[in-house]
């Protein structure tokens, strides 16, 4: 019983000391972009790292059926979603929100996204994202091939995060985004 207690209280003290590690205890936002977290937020910040197999000057596109569900009118429905991701050689990656318009040169810049972090280990992209939805950070796990990313899992940046399975191919695509990506204030 009372090695029961000793492992318990051992097992929360880790648990606080580590704490701070996996996030800020309240996320803040830029004023420039209000649903933006700062970037003293991320982990990831100043671990941008580079791979031959990874194209900063083009982008990355998803297209494929997604069914969304909507509470006000109470509907399902299938529908074809586009998204991009757009990495730059100075750690910083713009995961872009959900169109219904196929990506193109023109509305790229349109479409907006959130700021997020990157790294690479060996031949895996880790990018850093804060998901809105469940108002924490995630790290999204992708494979680097020539020609695609291949995003097959994620976790939440909590102690004992709960991870998914995805299976979401960003095909490279011959569309430029030329815009620098700073971090906005």
């Amino acid at each position: 019983m009372r090695r029961n207690l000793y492992q318990q209280l051992l097992a929360y003290s880790i648990y606080l000391l580590t704490l701070p590690l996996y996030g800020c205890k309240s996320v803040k936002f830029t004023n420039t972009l209000p649903d933006q977290p700062k970037a003293e937020c991320f982990i990831f910040k100043g671990q941008g790292s580079f791979s031959n197999l990874l194209d900063t000057s083009v982008i990355y596109v998803f297209n494929g059926d997604r069914v969304l569900s909507t509470y006000k009118f109470k509907k399902i429905e299938e529908v074809r979603l586009y998204q991009f991701i757009v990495l730059k050689s100075n750690g910083i990656a713009l995961y872009s929100y959900f169109s219904r318009e196929p990506i193109t040169q023109a509305n790229v810049y349109t479409i907006g996204g959130d700021y997020c972090y990157y790294k690479i280990e060996n031949d895996v992209l880790q990018i850093e994202a804060y998901d809105h939805r469940l108002k924490k950070f995630q790290i999204l796990y992708l494979k680097i091939f020539p020609d695609k990313i291949y995003y097959y899992k994620d976790k939440l940046r909590i102690v004992g995060g709960g991870k998914s399975k995805q299976d979401v191919t960003f095909a490279k695509s011959s569309i430029k985004y030329t815009k620098p990506l700073i971090w906005p204030q």
